[in-house]
């Protein structure tokens, strides 16, 4: 089976030559050049959160010489295109200080600073750029998926890949409000694929186990379930792990509900089989398979380890 590992980097680490994100280009300059990733998957997102111009951090992307995907930015970034989760408050600050502009100018300037990236990019390894569709009121999830609908035929110019994204999110001190993961199982996805041509489904393993897992515990049963009808949809040959450190489980603790993320031992063998029949739909095209581990790469050597251990667990 042939898998791809991606590591990650922020626009923002382009932004200023602190210690801090020189240290983290050079890791995954040094992951890239040892053969332990074939890239990285880079988050764009508005000018609020990448800290400088566009066109300033587009050059010096273009010089880091590695290839990468796109990730737009989501609702930890204040990005959400249900316009119902500003997970951390993000936007809310932004409108602080520019309180003519709405939400959707929000959403939307960070989408196209994400295709501004792409661009004449002799690096980017797939022109579709990932986006999480977005959240719902449990009570307007129909209103939700024909706003994001809507969003995406207004950008028919960019090819997106839609990510799965857990079915609940409730967010810290606020256990009565509970949102909806648009996209979140098969039904809802489909709503969105049907909105116009050239989307595509992106598995997010991770959260895809956190939705098994707010049904209760050990739910193996719902979580293979998920995955196979996803498996159903026109599917992206690039993949995540999203929150990863060292178990396949999910950091964003408010979509967790009142249960704590399983562990690899739940997900291991579901995984590795959606993998390798991935790896044998896109073979078949000449294309490879790409796993993103969204882990915190604090060090170069506990990285290789990391990544090394997720090699022998999922893709042998």
């Amino acid at each position: 089976m042939n898998i791809q590992i991606l590591g990650g980097l922020s626009l923002e680490n382009f932004a200023g030559e602190n210690p801090a994100n020189q240290n983290a280009i050079q890791i995954q300059k040094e992951l890239y050049d040892s053969g332990q990733t074939a890239g990285v998957q880079l988050r764009v997102g508005h000018d609020f959160t990448n800290q400088g111009s566009i066109e300033t951090l587009k050059q010096r992307v273009l010089n880091l010489g590695i290839p990468f995907i796109i990730h737009g930015a989501a609702e930890n970034l204040g990005v959400d295109l249900g316009k119902c989760l500003d997970e951390r408050g993000i936007f809310s600050q932004y409108k602080e200080q520019n309180p003519e502009k709405n939400w959707e100018d929000f959403n939307l300037d960070a989408l196209k600073n994400a295709k501004k990236i792409a661009e004449d990019n002799p690096d980017l390894l797939d022109k579709r750029i990932i986006i999480h569709p977005g959240y719902a009121l449990r009570n307007r999830i129909k209103e939700g998926e024909l706003k994001v609908a809507n969003i995406l035929r207004r950008l028919e110019d960019i090819d997106f890949s839609l990510e799965t994204v857990p079915e609940t999110a409730i967010l810290e001190g606020n256990q009565e409000k509970q949102f909806f993961g648009l996209g979140s199982n098969i039904y809802s996805m489909q709503t969105l694929l049907s909105s116009r041509e050239g989307l595509d489904v992106l598995i997010d393993f991770t959260h895809v186990l956190v939705s098994a897992n707010q049904k209760g515990p050990s739910n193996s049963g719902y979580f293979s379930e998920l995955i196979s009808e996803f498996l159903e949809l026109p599917i992206s040959n690039f993949t995540h792990f999203s929150g990863l450190t060292r178990r396949l489980e999910d950091e964003h603790k408010g979509f967790l509900g009142d249960n704590e993320a399983a562990g690899n031992d739940l997900g291991k063998g579901i995984v590795k089989d959606a993998l390798t029949e991935l790896g044998r739909r896109y073979s078949a095209k000449g294309k490879d398979v790409y796993v993103a581990l969204e882990m915190r790469f604090e060090d170069l050597e506990s990285t290789k380890r990391q990544i090394n251990a997720f090699r022998e667990q999922y893709c042998r």
